[in-house]
């Protein structure tokens, strides 16, 4: 009878042991889980800084290919006039 009450008295501490510390440990790991979904989605390097600095890339490439597109305009002007100074040089020159 004694060897009864002394084994039921060992289960119902385990199960609180044991209890207790998977209660602390699932508390644990949830508020990391929760510090890896804030720094996933809002640190520095995190989701929405990256969508910003993605936004900013694409309208400084939309910028470079309007540039360039006018760089290239200036060119075929550059080209243009430098062909009518060589024709007037060599109407002079006839």
């Amino acid at each position: 009878m004694l060897d009864i009450k002394y084994n039921k008295h060992l289960s119902s501490i385990n199960v609180l042991i044991y209890g207790t510390s998977m209660k602390i440990l699932k508390t644990f790991l949830f508020f990391i889980f929760l510090w890896l979904q804030y720094s996933l989605w809002f640190s520095k390097n995190g989701i929405f800084d990256y969508i910003r600095i993605y936004k900013i890339v694409i309208s400084e490439e939309k910028y470079n290919n309007d540039l360039q597109i006018q760089n290239n305009k200036l060119i075929i002007e550059i080209k243009n006039l430098n062909n009518k100074i060589n024709g007037i040089k060599k109407n002079k020159s006839n």
